[in-house]
């Protein structure tokens, strides 16, 4: 609601499901705000019609925050925590013996449509151990001691003339998978990974196609499982079998090599033909959504093919 809605006691414009669902639908796509406005259906144009200004503003909170509608009620962020999100996180925390990464996928794997993001999950951790509500499970001070050079390797960094020894807090340089460098505490490596990664990611594909980070080096695959499940996705120059390392075993039935920006609208193209399921188990918390049953797989062959030439 505008400042000037309120001063009239005029609520924000009440966008449907629908509508709602449209604009997610124009995220997707790659498009931008001003593409949603310009190509409002005809069919809502009718009487009382969201403003250019009202359009940016449910975009950016339907982009940031997946808003969506339950029971009739737009959602998107909860200002404090409920009560059972807190167990939850605890309970996560304390089944993976302190390891955070590990805990915050543990946590979206048993809520999906949490209204939560990592960064969020991982501050409430620290809110509570901070407050004394929530004891510390793994420490430095423990009497495990973590080859913190193993970890940083097998998460796909290449190490740049490492230190001899290297503890959680030790700032280290290395190579992503994707070849950005990153300067950073060894356990930042374990938390947050690349942030030029992690920017790409967030960007929409309008975005990252006149972004420099569009152009990085990438490939785009479709592996198949041998219970015919297939996949499709794009992944660094390390490599499909880097990629899948703890993935069941699998056939490679496409390996482009292309820049990111291709890879992840080549990707995109195949995710929206509708053929996904919503799971496959096996992969579930590593890409378990991006598959599909074996009898559309000629079908999604046929979309990578026209789209690559």
């Amino acid at each position: 609601m505008t400042k000037i809605a309120k001063k009239l006691g005029r609520p924000g414009f009440p966008y449907t499901k629908n509508m709602t669902q449209h604009i997610l639908n124009c995220v997707d796509k790659g498009m931008t705000h001003y593409g949603v406005w310009k190509s409002w259906p005809d069919k809502w144009k009718v009487g009382d019609t969201p403003s250019k200004s009202s359009i940016r503003r449910k975009f950016n909170r339907v982009k940031h925050y997946r808003e969506d509608e339950v029971n009739g009620v737009i959602q998107t962020r909860v200002a404090g925590w409920e009560s059972w999100e807190t167990e939850l996180a605890v309970l996560a925390y304390k089944l993976c013996d302190g390891k955070l990464a590990t805990a915050t996928n543990l946590f979206f794997e048993s809520e999906p449509d949490s209204l939560r993001n990592p960064m969020q999950f991982q501050a409430k951790i620290w809110e509570l151990q901070a407050n004394g509500k929530l004891e510390k499970v793994y420490s430095e001070k423990s009497n495990i001691v973590r080859d913190w050079k193993t970890i940083i390797e097998e998460l796909g960094y290449t190490l740049v003339n490492p230190p001899s020894e290297i503890t959680y807090h030790t700032e280290v340089t290395a190579l992503c998978p994707f070849g950005h460098t990153c300067i950073k505490a060894a356990r930042a490596f374990e938390l947050v990974g690349c942030n030029l990664c992690s920017a790409a990611g967030q960007m929409s594909l309008t975005e990252l196609k006149n972004h420099p980070l569009g152009h990085t080096p990438a490939k785009l695959y479709c592996v198949q499982f041998e219970d015919k499940i297939f996949k499709t996705g794009h992944c660094s120059m390390k490599g499909i079998k880097h990629r899948g390392k703890n993935w069941p075993p699998f056939k490679i039935l496409r390996d482009n090599d292309t820049i990111l920006f291709e890879a992840r609208r080549i990707e995109a193209a195949t995710h929206n033909t509708g053929f996904r399921i919503p799971m496959y188990e096996p992969l579930k918390g590593n890409g378990g959504t991006e598959c599909f049953e074996g009898k559309h797989l000629n079908k999604i062959l046929k979309v990578i093919d026209e789209e690559t030439k």
